[in-house]
């Protein structure tokens, strides 16, 4: 159990909850793949903490979506962009006004008023001709 500025952490064997104890913040799930990480949210905005509650990308986004597949969504006051496990940019900020998490390789996006899907360099990878998007998954 971890308690850092009003973060709770729970560590169960291999299950993690992440609770804000403050009233004036949120916290996400814990993601991330091998180094676990939840993202949460200060007065200065929302960042990331490892299952330790340290931040680890410190809190300047508007918002921020968990990690998948290595990756994870942000909004800064230019759009969204997808940040590493590092908080390094790795598809700059866009005319996106929605974004998704990954899933099979491909994250949903929103221009304007079309969605499309794009892969993780950015590019697009189904075009941009969708009122609505959803999560792709295996079925």
């Amino acid at each position: 159990m971890t308690n850092i500025k009003g973060i709770l952490v729970l560590l169960f064997g291999s299950f993690v909850m992440v609770l804000d104890l403050t009233g004036c913040g949120s916290a996400g799930p814990l993601s991330g793949g091998e180094k676990l990480v939840a993202p949460v949210e200060t007065e200065d905005g929302w960042g990331y903490i490892d299952n330790g509650g340290k931040i680890i990308i410190e809190p300047k986004y508007d918002s921020a979506r968990i990690f998948s597949e290595g990756l994870a969504a942000v909004e800064t006051e230019n759009g969204w962009k997808y940040i590493d496990i590092k908080g390094k940019t790795v598809i700059p900020e866009n005319p996106y006004t929605k974004a998704n998490d990954f899933s099979e390789g491909l994250a949903a996006v929103c221009e304007d008023n079309t969605c499309g899907y794009i892969n993780k360099t950015g590019e697009k990878a189904i075009d941009f001709i969708f009122f609505k998007f959803k999560i792709l998954a295996k079925v």
